[in-house]
């Protein structure tokens, strides 16, 4: 399919407006950075600094902790091979903590559990081998897929792409 560059500036636009529809929706929510004292806390304190793409507000999370959670992993990911921290694709192993999340954030351990599921499922973290971990205490080992390479979401699929 051909597209004239009149065709392709009008396509841009409406993808760059429905980007700030998400946006606009996801801080109309209730718990948000915006809205709640724990949640803004833990972005003003570990997640300004940040830079992540506005394509993530067009996924519609089940758990509102999941936007935040993947932020803050991506704050602590170093790359995997010799790239910038900013255009890497795959992170490094990290080694998530949920009790150490959970008192960062002022929310609960359950809930930060199911947003790394929920990442996991998504298709922003992938999980490491998990019959490695041979007792149920020790840390989740995830790598992380940059969000910079991101092209969208699938609501079919319920997965992102890239």
């Amino acid at each position: 399919m051909l597209l004239t560059n009149e065709e392709y500036q009008k396509l841009e636009q409406s993808k760059a407006s429905y980007t700030n529809r998400c946006k606009t929706r996801f801080n109309k929510r209730r718990y948000n950075h915006i809205n709640n004292d724990h949640i803004r806390m833990f972005y003003e304190k570990h997640l300004l600094a940040s830079q992540y793409n506005d394509k993530l507000f067009e996924i519609k999370y089940k758990n509102k902790f999941t936007l935040y959670l993947f932020i803050y992993l991506k704050s602590i990911a170093e790359p995997f091979t010799h790239q910038d921290n900013i255009t890497f694709t795959v992170s490094q192993p990290i080694a998530v903590n949920i009790s150490e999340i959970s008192r960062l954030a002022g929310t609960g351990r359950n809930t930060v559990k199911r947003s790394l599921k929920e990442l996991i499922q998504l298709g922003l973290l992938l999980e490491m081998i998990p019959e490695i971990r041979k007792r149920h205490f020790e840390l989740k080992q995830v790598m992380l897929l940059n969000d910079y390479h991101l092209k969208g979401y699938s609501k079919k699929f319920k997965r992102i792409l890239y």
